[in-house]
């Protein structure tokens, strides 16, 4: 089986759906909506990317400042 990705207008979502459904095809993914403002911070964040100017702050200090900040002892495997 091949595997596809599709771009469907917003306004078309639902004809897109029940489209696959007539020819027995399969979407794979959730329909779950995500809020406006959720998206602009996104559109933010890629544009800040792309022009470089990102701050992010690396995972394992972020691991570290929470385990400290809620008294956490860490596990050592």
């Amino acid at each position: 089986m091949i595997e596809i990705t599709v771009k469907v207008p917003e306004n078309k979502l639902q004809f897109f759906i029940e489209l696959l459904d007539q020819l027995d095809l399969k979407a794979v993914g959730s329909n779950i909506d995500i809020p406006e403002w959720q998206k602009e911070q996104l559109d933010e964040g890629i544009k800040e990317y792309e022009r470089g100017t990102a701050n992010y702050t690396n995972w394992n200090e972020v691991k570290v400042d929470l385990f400290n900040k809620n008294k956490v002892k860490r596990l050592t495997l």
